[in-house]
């Protein structure tokens, strides 16, 4: 969950995919010929896609929103002495009153109407069979309180359906956490509060039903909400370029770390903790060949390094920067004082060896 205007949630897309597969770094960096760089990708609702492998579709441009009335008595649930009790949630789609299509502000009865979320282009939101990811993002800047004034807190409760009403997936918290942590009261234009949701299968529908309230009924405006899909092949495909990526056998030792790594080519690594001039990586191949790792400044503050090919070890250590100077510095200061004392002492005693002297030829 996250409440961020859209063009901070494109760029959130944006990062996660450099966070995932390179690195920004300091314009004066010199990286060795096998690394590209180039400036970052610019990003818009139009080459998400193609860019980044996320489908974004909303109201009049790729999504459908109709208002499914149902039969006296039905909600959530159909009533107990239905005939069609056993279809769950999903009785909706063929077990209804009225089907009206949504292109403005409609007034949605609280406990009963259902909005149900469909492409317009094709059947499945997704065509992947293991599922996918969906963002619903929610502009904050609409007063969508019920009558009676009550809290933003009221939010809708969201089912994924199949094609025949099958249930991939249910959630009725998110929206409402979101609400209590004060998401929706952000009216600030073109501000959306983005909820993330998982649902298994190929999802025909998207169905929003809220709890019942005083107050019915309240406005639903379709222009406010929009849908970003991730297909669970490309959802995989980041979680597992994540796990290869990976240092393998991490310990702790005296001032830094020990891992190895077995990259199929020379990589920069990015660490999770702040750049400092102090710390070095030193690899050690199979052979017990040694050599020092160029140390960046990635992302603007993080620790990094390059790492060779192979199957490689290393050693991460932390050295105080100038502190060998320092010491030397503070020993030769004692030394010189030392010294300087050494010689005062010496001076003085033969000044008084002198004063001695004379007394006695007198």
């Amino acid at each position: 969950i996250n409440n961020t205007s859209w063009a901070s949630h494109l760029n959130h897309v944006r990062t996660g995919e450099i966070f995932m597969y390179g690195a920004i770094l300091d314009d004066d960096t010199e990286l060795p010929e096998e690394f590209s760089i180039r400036p970052t990708q610019s990003i818009s609702s139009a080459n998400v896609r193609d860019e980044y492998g996320r489908t974004v579709i909303k109201s009049g441009s790729g999504l459908r929103f109709d208002l499914y009335r149902p039969k006296s008595g039905d909600g959530l649930l159909p009533h107990s002495s239905r005939s069609y009790k056993d279809k769950g949630v999903g009785y909706i789609l063929s077990e209804y009153e009225s089907i009206t299509p949504m292109t403005g502000a409609t007034s949605v009865r609280l406990g009963n109407d259902h909005v149900m979320l469909s492409p317009t282009a094709g059947t499945f939101f997704n065509e992947d069979e293991g599922g996918a990811y969906f963002i619903i993002s929610k502009k904050t800047n609409e007063q969508q309180r019920t009558k009676d004034g009550s809290s933003f807190t009221n939010q809708p409760r969201i089912m994924f359906l199949g094609e025949n009403g099958e249930l991939l997936g249910y959630d009725g918290t998110t929206f409402g956490i979101a609400g209590q942590l004060g998401m929706f009261t952000n009216w600030q234009a073109g501000y959306m509060a983005n909820c993330g949701f998982f649902a298994t299968g190929k999802v025909a529908k998207i169905g929003l039903i809220w709890p019942s309230v005083s107050g019915n009924p309240q406005n639903f405006v379709p222009s406010d909400y929009q849908i970003t899909v991730i297909s669970r092949t490309d959802l995989e495909a980041i979680t597992s370029k994540a796990y290869e990526d990976r240092l393998l056998d991490v310990k702790r030792i005296k001032n830094g770390y020990t891992f190895h790594t077995n990259y199929t080519e020379k990589r920069i690594v990015k660490l999770q903790f702040a750049y400092d001039a102090g710390w070095s990586a030193t690899a050690y191949d199979a052979a017990g060949n040694r050599t020092n790792c160029q140390m960046l400044r990635l992302d603007g503050g993080l620790q990094g390094f390059i790492a060779p090919a192979g199957d490689v070890s290393f050693e991460l250590k932390y050295f105080t920067p100038y502190l060998d100077k320092g010491v030397m510095l503070f020993v030769g200061g004692i030394v010189l004082i030392g010294g300087y004392a050494i010689l005062t002492f010496l001076l003085e005693m033969k000044k008084i060896k002198k004063q001695l002297d004379l007394s006695t030829n007198r």
